[in-house]
């Protein structure tokens, strides 16, 4: 309703962890591309969705901090589901509602932009080059915000104040290894250790280092549109894309905090109705808020169905399908295909972030998978997601089977200056543990050693 036309409709499928979503990607890419033209790309209107945005953060940041573990105890069941119903209504209509402009428009911006520079380049010059090097953010991430933050308490030589600001530091990033797998309350001893891995003169470096990063990107860009002389049309597209990139990607420091809300509600609703804590994140909102009313908790077998199989058939100005068990499994059966492959010895991927490495794969499906990772190795999955960070961190090289310039992936592969090649669409069939390959992210290709 906020930003037509909006998404087409769509499947979302769930198999145990794994989660799948299903739409007409060409009428996605359309769609989006309109969005983006229309709501993006004007100054006025990308400002006044962006303001509204920020102002329902503040209200969303302010309901936060009422829900905590000693609080919701003292509340009776008709406070607990009003509190429950606000803060919820707030999060999935409000700020989603805001929220998911950047995502749906970034398919557009992409495509606008490769299409202008496939236009405008000799045929000499990779599009793809230029793509990802255009459109990097210019802004710091949150994940670089945090670090930035941290190391300048280092600077500081009175061991009174840094202890202050340590202080002052944990309560805004306790939830900074938060994800959509899980949540945890990081401790003040976190940061400390954290910090006490920095010398002064090391925090300096990296300070110095993450600003030049952010102002090369800045430079390059105009450099690059000089060059090829691709005219104010291309720059003005490109900056609207890596900041609506940015924005999406500062928005799930919001979820990762919006999780930590979720899991305090479902522990005091566990502890109050005799419901397992894990059973909880199985439950739909609906299903929540019937629990809190009058006690009615999902039947067991309805939830171990859930477990195995669930599906969410959304259409525009329809009202919401969900089924799970046997019915679903039949929907997730027909949509999930497993590819016939032959043995290969090269894949193709679309250059995210630059660069050669040669490794061992590790081929990693779930987050929770995240802790195999060993350093030097070739993480190999379906997409990162902010789960993965510490498994990214670990690797030489990213390779994934979906995604493009705007993913999540590509984002954290140019922060750490790896190589990445995503859209491989089978790299996770054909490569298996253990495999020696190379990823040359200059051309775009894998392969086998």
């Amino acid at each position: 309703r906020l930003f037509p036309p909006g998404w087409p409709p769509n499947l979302s499928l769930y198999k145990g962890e794994r989660y799948s979503f299903v739409t007409d990607y060409g009428l996605v890419h359309r769609r989006a591309e309109k969005i983006f033209t229309r709501f993006i790309l004007p100054a006025p209107s990308l400002h006044r969705a962006y303001r509204a945005w920020l102002n329902v953060v503040q209200r969303f940041l302010a309901i936060n901090a009422s829900v905590q573990h000693q609080k919701l105890k003292l509340l009776t069941d008709a406070e607990l589901y009003q509190l429950v119903q606000n803060w919820f209504t707030l999060y999935s209509r409000e700020f989603w509602g805001i929220g998911l402009l950047p995502e749906l428009a970034n398919l557009g911006g992409e495509a606008l932009l490769r299409r202008h520079l496939e236009q405008k380049l000799p045929l000499a010059v990779s599009s793809s080059e230029l793509m990802e090097k255009l459109a990097a953010p210019e802004r710091l991430s949150f994940y670089q915000q945090e670090e930035c933050d941290l190391l300048k308490l280092r600077l500081n030589s009175d061991q009174a104040a840094l202890a202050q600001k340590l202080a002052e530091h944990q309560p805004r990033y306790y939830w900074i290894l938060n994800s959509y797998h899980d949540t945890r309350v990081l401790p003040m001893l976190y940061f400390k250790k954290r910090l006490a891995g920095f010398s002064r003169e090391e925090a300096r470096r990296k300070l110095r280092e993450i600003s030049r990063q952010i102002r090369t990107t800045q430079r390059q860009k105009s450099k690059l549109v000089r060059k090829y002389r691709l005219g104010s049309e291309v720059l003005k597209i490109a900056h609207r894309l890596s900041y609506c990139i940015w924005w999406q990607d500062h928005r799930k420091s919001y979820i990762f905090q919006a999780n930590q809300v979720i899991d305090v509600f479902l522990r005091e609703l566990s502890r109050r109705f005799k419901v397992s804590f894990d059973d909880l994140h199985w439950y739909r909102f609906a299903d929540v808020l019937r629990l809190v009313q009058g006690g009615e908790s999902l039947m067991r077998a309805e939830l171990v169905a859930r477990k195995k199989y669930f599906v969410v058939i959304w259409r525009p100005n329809q009202r919401t399908r969900y089924l799970f068990g046997e019915e679903a499994k039949k929907i997730y059966d027909r949509f999930i295909v497993q590819p016939q492959v032959k043995q290969v010895k090269e894949l193709r991927g679309q250059a995210v972030s630059s660069g050669t490495a040669t490794g061992r794969v590790r081929v990693i499906l779930s987050p929770k998978q995240a802790g195999k990772m060993k350093g030097g190795e070739v993480l190999v999955t379906t997409m990162t997601s902010p789960d993965f960070i510490v498994a990214m961190r670990k690797a030489v090289a990213v390779v994934t089977d979906v995604g493009g310039i705007t993913s999540h992936a590509a984002i954290v592969s140019r922060e750490l200056k790896i190589p990445c090649l995503v859209g491989t669409n089978i790299a996770t069939k054909i490569l298996k543990d253990g495999d020696r390959v190379e990823v040359d992210a200059d051309k775009g290709i894998i392969r086998k050693l």
